[in-house]
């Protein structure tokens, strides 16, 4: 078992959690959801397949895909199912992996974060990726 993620209750009532994030993330309202520890992020790191093909003047490109592992998906679950939560931030990749994988219209609280504006990389309140 993994430490707890951080969360918050933003002014519209939403209470969000954090999931591996070491980085904080604020919200327009002023709201601040503290980042996960280290050792969090990375005991819920999901893997990666990379395959090179030749890029740039003999550079390598790099493609990578996400691929879900079982310790990520027990805590989403168990995140998913806590009545005191009502969104559950998660990164883009692992949104990938979750459709990928056919898992994500199974989870009914993850979500990405939405900038509302990229310079000061305020979130908003009320819109979140799918």
């Amino acid at each position: 078992m993994v430490e707890e993620a951080p969360r918050v209750v933003l002014t519209n009532g939403l209470r969000v959690s954090g999931f591996s994030s070491v980085h904080p993330f604020t919200f327009v309202d002023g709201a601040v959801l503290q980042g996960c520890t280290v050792e969090r992020a990375q005991a819920l790191r999901i893997d990666s397949k990379e395959s090179e093909s030749p890029g740039i003047r003999g550079t390598t490109d790099i493609a990578l895909k996400w691929v879900m592992t079982e310790n990520v998906l027990a805590e989403l679950r168990r995140l998913d199912c806590l009545e005191d939560i009502d969104i559950v931030l998660i990164p883009l990749p692992l949104i990938s992996a979750l459709k990928d994988g056919g898992h994500w219209p199974s989870f009914a609280k993850l979500r990405g974060h939405r900038l509302a504006d990229s310079v000061s990389k305020v979130c908003h309140i009320d819109r979140f990726c799918i």
